[in-house]
């Protein structure tokens, strides 16, 4: 069986589009004790690698540390962070704080929540990126891939926080 062709992006009005993430920073690790919150900010910078201002939808997913069915940690899905005009060949940061949660953190200690970030060219594709299993099936990245001259740098994956389960 031969892989399936990548969708190829299409020309608009303004020029083939290219946005990307530039730069995704977690925190190295949080401190869970049993149901309580610990803090610890995302930081996301979306990049344009256009000749032209383009709006680019930024997008997060959270892959809880026990995989996407796991019941007690969150964050857990996928969050809009927004949607940010950048300027030619610019960038754009975004921040988010959520507060990162287990159940039981013991259960989980030493594994890590894997984070991955998404820019969106023209910001028209959440709802085809707005579950982890759309995000996680590819079916993100083919969207993505139709109207974006590289994809290969929409999406970046972290494997941060590392959970330190304190009594």
């Amino acid at each position: 069986m031969s892989p399936s062709p990548s969708p190829t992006a299409t020309p608009s009005p303004n020029g083939v589009h290219d946005a990307g993430i530039f730069h995704l920073n977690p925190p190295p690790n949080v401190r869970l004790r049993p149901g309580l919150p610990d803090t610890g900010a995302v930081t996301i910078v979306a990049k344009n690698s256009d000749d032209h201002t383009d709006v680019v939808g930024v997008y997060l997913a959270f892959l809880p540390p026990a995989g996407a069915l796991d019941p007690g940690c969150t964050p857990n899905g996928v969050l809009h962070l927004g949607n940010v005009t950048i300027a030619p060949r610019g960038t754009e940061s975004l921040t988010t704080a959520p507060a990162w949660r287990c159940d039981n953190p013991a259960g989980v200690d030493g594994l890590s929540w894997t984070l991955i970030a998404i820019a969106d060219a023209d910001a028209d594709d959440f709802a085809s990126c707005a579950t982890l299993q759309q995000v996680l099936s590819g079916a993100c990245d083919s969207a993505l891939a139709d109207d974006d001259q590289d994809p290969s740098d929409n999406p970046r994956l972290r494997p941060r926080p590392k959970i330190m389960a304190l009594p």
